[in-house]
């Protein structure tokens, strides 16, 4: 905690309208929707922190830390119980290639006969 800096970022105009450069308000535009108009991080953040690190202590984080594990937790079980290990999701609802053409690319990474994505022929606005 001794090398800790206190900051706050630092907005150039439409204070109103856009964010800082840590979107720290949630406002309806992003500081990165005015790029070229407002303070990027590296420089308006060159802390690397924005607030008040001095005043963090363990204790403040166990409660978040707590809600973040039981979310995942929650959301991992979820994707166990729709697609047991072994299971993929229908190939027809999640992508535009056929089952053929895209079942080398759900076996087991790096088994016999699979195939990365990256190996399929680019289709699309991607095809050259």
């Amino acid at each position: 905690m001794s090398a800790v800096q206190d900051a706050q970022p630092t907005p150039m105009m439409l204070k109103g309208h856009y964010d800082n450069s840590i979107d720290s308000y949630r406002r309806p535009h992003m500081w990165s929707e005015a790029q070229g108009h407002n303070v990027i991080e590296r420089i308006g953040t060159p802390e690397g922190t924005c607030g008040f690190p001095s005043r963090g202590t363990a204790d403040k984080a166990k409660r978040p830390v707590a809600a973040i594990l039981k979310y995942l937790t929650l959301m991992v079980d979820e994707i166990l119980e729709a697609f047991p290990p072994g299971t993929v999701p229908p190939v027809e609802k999640v992508s535009f290639r056929s089952k053929e053409e895209i079942e080398a690319c759900l076996k087991e990474p790096l088994s016999e006969g699979w195939k990365s994505v990256h190996e399929l022929h680019k289709i699309g606005m991607f095809y050259k």
